[in-house]
């Protein structure tokens, strides 16, 4: 299972506040294969079969089973924040 940092939850909590287009109710992002077959984030709503992460009040977080399977034994954490106050996420 991926472990993601409190850290992590959230920065992930803070991005989909800060989203300004409009979005579904229970948007939250997604762990994706990207170009070259990498691990990316991108913006969704969670699937009945996914995996999810959780804080309180809703999923911040949803990984297809076929990816979690990536994930496994991994991290999710912020490995840094810039200047400008974005935070730089790292999957270990």
């Amino acid at each position: 299972m991926l472990t993601v940092t409190e850290k992590a939850k959230d920065a992930l909590t803070d991005a989909i506040d800060q989203i300004e287009e409009p979005t579904p109710e229970n948007a939250c992002f997604r762990i994706i294969r990207g170009q070259d077959n990498q691990l990316t984030l991108s913006l969704g709503v969670p699937d009945d079969q996914d995996v999810t992460v959780e804080t309180s009040d809703r999923t911040i977080l949803a990984i297809s089973p076929d990816i979690a399977e990536a994930c496994e034994d991994r991290t999710l954490d912020v490995s840094e924040e810039t200047e400008d106050g974005r935070c730089v996420l790292t999957l270990t």
